[in-house]
């Protein structure tokens, strides 16, 4: 491979407020992960291979989100409104909410057939709901408490319900709904009352709790008597995980270490059958506050203040860190105008990229500009509106944004750089729906719009503000997941989808119909680009295969079969996803694909096995290592090259020829908003 050279666009100056996780759940049978940030949107992660961000469900600022729960590949959640909700992972909104008895909800659960959830009230009241295929049936109330119900765990049997709240853990009899047992955890100090944020119960009917003095705590539900109490943090463990064979549970909280207990068996009580839990692996994995802890197969995951997603193991020791906005798209380019729009919560900001003369330096130089980074509009958003998604044509003319409600599309005028206009276009029709995706044909005469009813429509885009849309059909196996990837080809004539359950579509524009689909993969794809010099769409799925098919010969490319001969391994990483593939307009054979730290060049014109190499097992590094000849392995690694110089990468795209726009969130971003750490006296101070 020559040695590529690229002027790179380093914009560091979008600084999106980051939200701290409040929430987390897990589901083992479709391995999808549901985190609630604080601005109560709720986040939808596939765990099944390489771990990546699938939807976002928008936040409600009215509403709230304290606990989130999966019941057979559903969604609910609960919160201070007072409301159980259970959310269309389609149309990515709340499907319906139903009160609960009495004010605010803290905490809820489904016992272990999925049949019944539990809810725990702000005014001591567990209501219980019996869940249908269509919503879910209020079933009663246990006896009031006094005090708030903070937190609760279901024995196995289903049978048992144990709940924590001030000073006080409650065993409940789920038949009668009278609590058969009250233990009482103690306090430190006598005007300071103990808060219990969190439990578990494991088979042999030992309660684990957790509470504001930094205890945690085994207790043995039969005879209410505590069995082992340790101070093991120095403030409030706020969230405990028991794992699924229930050998270990893990603890953290304001003290931010996560600390695992084991049950191991020793002398004393290996008379009587039982097991002892001991204090046995301490981990440093967040900043701040642990908020919530779940398990997910081998994996521990834990999220907080930090606004860190942290998916940890060991051993072997594996330390996974997904910052917030990463996979996110949040960054829109408009090339011919050379702009960038940054999406932010609360307002949409144009800005027009710096020039240069500059043509030649060494790598890292800094160019000099002739022309500095401009920011050129600044829309707000209503208070009332929940901000979804954006896009800018190429010659950013048009605007378009939507909420949950409404879809709304600007006219922008440049001509006058010292004063840009924005007008709103109110002729929109009728049936424009709200959409979760956007994006703009080449010319700027067309916008594509997925929306929340799971249709695609087509905007046509005139001068005279004349507005008209078409709907496109989708095939109806096709259209039971939500469409996460669009992109439209350079010529404008075609539009290509791609979807969670794996389907990419590929659409004729000009008819407004469906022309066919590539061959289905079982993983998702987590980035889609086309290249309009081959014709070629490149696809990488979450397992970390690429893809490479002709849009005109509707096969896969003579390069890619090759591929797959060969059991070619890219050696991309295993945890990080691809989320974003771009080209290089100069060079036909260059596919440049990116991660959060990485940004991956790859030169198809670099064979990576000579024809008459028998050689049929993955090329990983190993094999480079030690089964491929000298002169092999130089081919070989000539194939991909790598740049690790960013941190958090959003973006990395093209602008024009050999300029690039790379859009990067650096970690001190993100730090310098967070909240002051938890005090801890450290030795000689």
């Amino acid at each position: 491979m020559n040695k590529q050279k690229f002027r790179i666009h380093h914009i560091n100056f979008f600084q999106p407020e980051a939200k701290s996780i409040h929430c987390v759940a897990f589901e083992n049978n479709t391995k999808k992960l549901a985190v609630a940030r604080s601005d109560f949107s709720i986040e939808i992660w596939n765990l099944s291979n390489t771990h990546f961000l699938e939807s976002v469900i928008p936040g409600d600022p009215s509403s709230s989100v304290e606990a989130v729960v999966w019941c057979n590949g559903r969604l609910f959640s609960c919160g201070l409104q007072g409301y159980i909700s259970e959310y269309d992972l389609l149309r990515l909104v709340p499907k319906y909410s139903v009160p609960v008895t009495s004010g605010p909800a803290w905490c809820q659960g489904f016992n272990e057939r999925k049949s019944l959830l539990a809810v725990g009230t702000e005014d001591g009241y567990v209501c219980l709901f019996h869940v249908q295929d269509d919503g879910v049936d209020f079933e009663k109330t246990f006896d009031r408490q006094e005090g708030r119900i903070l937190c609760l765990a279901w024995h196995k049997s289903g049978d048992i319900l144990v709940t924590g709240s001030i000073d006080t853990i409650r065993i409940w009899n789920v038949h009668t709904g009278h609590a058969k047992d009250r233990i009482i955890v103690g306090r430190l100090e006598r005007n300071t009352e103990t808060i219990v944020w969190c439990l578990a119960v494991t088979s042999d009917l030992t309660i684990i709790s957790g509470d504001s003095w930094g205890r945690t705590s085994f207790w043995d539900a039969e005879t209410g008597t505590l069995e082992m109490g340790v101070r093991s943090h120095k403030a409030d463990v706020l969230a405990l995980c028991l794992t699924e064979d229930e050998n270990s549970v893990y603890t953290s909280g304001v003290d931010p270490i996560v600390i695992q207990f084991t049950r191991v068996p020793t002398q004393r009580v290996q008379r009587e059958g039982r097991l002892q839990w001991v204090r046995s692996m301490q981990r440093v994995l967040h900043t701040h506050d642990v908020r919530s802890l779940a398990v997910a197969g081998e994996f521990l995951v834990t999220g907080g203040v930090d606004t860190n997603l942290v998916l940890s193991k060991y051993p072997p020791k594996i330390c996974l860190k997904y910052p917030p906005f990463i996979q996110s798209q949040l960054t829109h380019i408009a090339h011919a105008a050379r702009c960038i729009l940054l999406q932010y919560s609360r307002k949409l900001e144009l800005w027009r990229l710096g020039d240069t003369t500059g043509e030649n330096g060494e790598d890292g130089d800094v160019l000099p500009l002739s022309s500095n980074v401009k920011k050129l509009i600044e829309l707000k958003i209503k208070e009332s509106d929940i901000l979804v998604c954006c896009a800018i044509s190429s010659t950013a003319k048009w605007l378009a944004y939507s909420t949950t409600e409404q879809l709304r599309l600007f006219r922008i005028c440049l001509e006058e750089p010292n004063s840009p206009s924005l007008k709103k276009i109110r002729s929109l029709p009728s049936i424009c729906l709200p959409a979760h995706q956007l994006v703009f044909g080449p010319d700027g005469d067309i916008l594509v719009a997925a929306t929340q009813e799971g249709s695609l429509q087509v905007l046509e885009l005139h001068h005279t503000e004349s507005i008209m849309c078409h709907s496109m059909p989708i095939p109806k196996e096709h259209n039971s997941s939500v469409i996460h990837i669009m992109t439209i080809t350079t010529s404008g004539r075609h539009l290509v989808t791609a979807n969670i359950a794996g389907y990419i579509n590929v659409y004729n524009l000009k008819e407004y119909k469906f022309l066919y689909s590539l061959p289905h993969y079982v993983c998702p794809p987590t980035a889609l680009g086309v290249n309009s010099l081959m014709k070629n769409i490149v696809v990488i799925y979450s397992d970390q295969r690429l893809v490479e098919y002709s849009l005109e010969k509707q096969e896969y490319t003579a390069w890619m079969r090759q591929m797959q001969k060969d059991r070619v391994s890219l050696g991309l990483s295993r945890y990080s996803p691809i989320t974003e593939v771009s080209f290089d307009p100069n060079n036909k054979s260059l596919i440049i694909l990116h991660d959060d730290s990485s940004v991956f060049l790859l030169d198809k014109s670099c064979m990576l096995v000579e024809k008459h190499t028998k050689q049929t097992r993955s090329v990983h590094e190993k094999d480079i290592n030690h089964q491929i000849s000298p002169e092999v392995k130089g081919r070989v690694n000539k194939l991909v090259r790598k740049c690790t110089k960013f941190k958090h990468l959003l973006s990395f795209n093209n602008l024009e020829n050999d300029e690039f726009v790379a859009v990067e969130i650096t970690p001190s971003q993100i730090l310098d908003k967070l909240p002051p750490l938890l005090k801890q006296k450290k030795f000689g101070t």
